[in-house]
């Protein structure tokens, strides 16, 4: 399996801080950087476990299971636009891995 993807984890700032000099509300702050696997869900696959097909659900594996398992609020693939966040996670012996979708907004 090849790691060929850079995911990064961000972790939403959503607390209001009225001592702070400037806006820092809804800024995110990058908690973890990862190399990953990253795959289809497939359409059979995605009806089992999510129900539906409204959204765009990616498989992601990791041999970073510190990464996978901090807080955090989404994480975008490749310094793409598109915020991803956790459906499901699981941990196997030498990786771990995330199902997530597309966040909504």
């Amino acid at each position: 399996m090849r790691y060929d993807h850079i995911i990064k984890f961000y972790l939403a700032n959503d607390n209001y801080d009225p001592d702070a000099t400037e806006d820092t509300q809804g800024q995110a702050v990058l908690v973890a950087e990862s190399i990953a696997n990253v795959t289809d869900l497939g359409t059979t696959r995605a009806v089992e476990l999510l129900g539906s097909l409204n959204e765009q659900a990616l498989v992601i594996r990791s041999p970073d299971k510190v990464a996978l398992s901090s807080n955090w609020s989404y994480i975008q693939i490749d310094d793409g636009e598109t915020h991803y966040v956790k459906q499901t996670t699981r941990f196997l012996l030498k990786e771990g891995t995330l199902i997530v979708g597309e966040a909504n907004g």
